[in-house]
């Protein structure tokens, strides 16, 4: 997994920018610099895995889009939800 450290920039809209094409692009936006309150952006895109859930089963794919692995999640919820 490649880690590119990048220069710090008051605005991240700039880095979201360049990845926003890549699948899977998400941007977690601490609201800086209109909130005080905000410390942290997390940008990310391209995973070499992900999770898809549906109904009571969850699969697990590779970057390709091929399916790795089926779970059948329901014995993991608690009883107010099954």
């Amino acid at each position: 997994m490649p880690i590119i450290p990048l220069a710090y920039q008051h605005d991240s809209t700039s880095l979201f920018r360049a990845i926003r094409h890549l699948p899977f692009a998400c941007w977690l936006d601490s609201g800086k610099p209109k909130s005080h309150s905000g410390r942290y952006d997390i940008i990310t895109a391209a995973p070499e895995r992900y999770w898809i859930h549906k109904g009571k089963t969850t699969q697990c794919f590779n970057e390709q889009g091929q399916a790795l692995e089926s779970i059948d999640t329901a014995p993991l919820w608690p009883r107010a939800y099954r």
